[in-house]
């Protein structure tokens, strides 16, 4: 939305991050209180969050900056707004096309003042926008864009990242200090790497039920984890089963969804003989939605057997520390891709058992040991839960998990995530490899 306003020359309306819409200012998550609300530019700086579209922090007036909800509310009360609908936009359109579409529909009231649209009916960009490769027809335009060219994190979660100076162990401060400055015009910032750290976003909790969802209905990878350079691509088929997806890839008309009868009939779903073929479906999902323990490590391994440079692991993850820990063992252990120790029947089991999704119990972590692990194990695991942040930065940590997940020298994200699709955008923004992105 703030692309559309920029492309407008209107200034985008920026809220509050909502976690809860209880009436009350906190509320209860992972049995800890937690804020329901949280301004927008507790995570992030830039165009986006009312800062300026030019280098130097210099207004340009020929462009419009974002404003909170509370100065719309005062500036355009309800009698002098003027409402756009959304709903007759374009089905399916490719990302251009929508863009374009909006840009004529806001050309014809450009002598408004206030402009707002009602989407109630259908969102301006839906989240099957969002999932599609549709939305790839946008970055030429988005890239290059103050959206995306004058990005920076907010104040809080630089400060985070400074606070794990001593953990990360930069080859330089500018390496996580130079969010200050637009990354696209420093040609010096693509040097400015977490140097032989690979970063993997690994998640679990509500990713139980939500990777069975994707399963169910065929989803592809988020839209910005489909460029056609990166190495790591994900189908969503079946062995021995033609076009098994509900989604039959992007056109100029967007999406075509088939109906889910014919679907369930041709995978077999009502014959009991085609089981098989179901659990096979299933299973290729979670080994890149919700995979387990050797599998994280296996991929691990063959990343790094493509980048030899790569040293240390970082985890952003919402697992619980217990699971965590069991990782960061079998990849200090690991070796050619493989667990050091332990029984290889029952790192086998664990890697079939890929819908169990069992946070807390053993994973299959290769026999365990700890932390002094080597013999070709990885030299440093780091997660999340290692960094040491106060009070207010752990309510953003899920940015300053982002933030190094964008300067690490390779980052390898879960392609379902909208959280991983928004760090593979940030560094293709910054003008890194694309072979500098893999996907589980």
């Amino acid at each position: 939305m703030s692309y559309l306003a920029y492309r407008a020359n209107r200034s985008f309306v920026f809220e509050d991050y909502v976690w809860s819409h209880t009436p009350f200012p906190y509320t209860i998550y992972d049995f800890a209180l937690r804020p329901a609300r949280m301004p927008f530019n507790a995570f992030i700086s830039g165009p986006t969050a009312g800062g300026t579209t030019t280098a130097g922090g210099q207004h340009d007036p020929s462009t419009r900056l974002a404003i909170t909800a509370e100065f719309w509310e005062s500036t355009c009360p309800p009698h002098r707004r003027h409402t756009l609908s959304s709903k007759h936009a374009p089905k399916r359109a490719e990302g251009d096309v929508l863009i374009n579409w909006w840009l004529h529909q806001l050309a014809k009231v450009k002598n408004e003042t206030c402009v707002e649209v009602d989407s109630k009916e259908r969102p301006v960009f839906d989240w099957e926008f969002f999932g599609d490769k549709r939305i790839l027809s946008l970055w030429p335009g988005l890239s290059t864009s103050p959206i995306l060219t004058h990005f920076a994190w907010s104040p809080l979660v630089l400060s985070a990242v400074a606070r794990s100076f001593g953990i990360l162990r930069p080859s330089s401060a500018e390496a996580l200090y130079d969010s200050l400055v637009p990354a696209s015009n420093n040609k010096a910032s693509l040097n400015h790497v977490l140097p032989g750290v690979v970063a993997i976003h690994i998640r679990r909790g509500d990713y139980k039920r939500h990777c069975k969802r994707l399963a169910a209905q065929s989803f592809p990878f988020m839209g910005f984890n489909q460029f056609p350079a990166f190495q790591d691509r994900f189908e969503p088929r079946l062995a021995g089963v033609e076009n098994t997806s509900r989604w039959s890839g992007s056109s100029s008309s967007g999406l075509q969804r088939y109906d889910d009868e014919p679907y369930k009939s041709r995978l077999g779903y009502n014959n009991n003989n085609n089981e098989s073929i179901a659990q096979s479906h299933d299973a290729h999902y979670m080994s890149h939605c919700l995979p387990t323990i050797p599998q994280i490590v296996a991929k691990l391994n063959a990343v790094r057997a493509d980048n030899p440079q790569l040293k240390r692991v970082y985890i952003l993850s919402n697992a619980w520390g217990g699971w965590l820990n069991s990782l960061r063992h079998a990849l200090l252990r690991s070796t050619n891709g493989h667990p050091r120790g332990g029984d290889s029947s029952r790192s086998a089991a664990a890697a079939a058992g890929v819908a169990n999704g069992n946070d807390d119990g053993d994973d299959g972590d290769g026999g365990g040991g700890g932390p002094g692990g080597g013999g070709g194990g990885w030299e440093e695991v780091m997660t999340s839960v290692d960094l040491v942040l106060d009070s207010a930065q752990r309510y953003v940590g899920m940015a300053v998990d982002m933030a190094i997940a964008e300067r690490a020298e390779v980052f390898v994200g879960n392609g379902f995530s909208s959280l991983s699709s928004n760090v593979v955008m940030l560094r293709m923004a910054r003008g890194m490899k694309p072979n500098s992105n893999r996907f589980l």
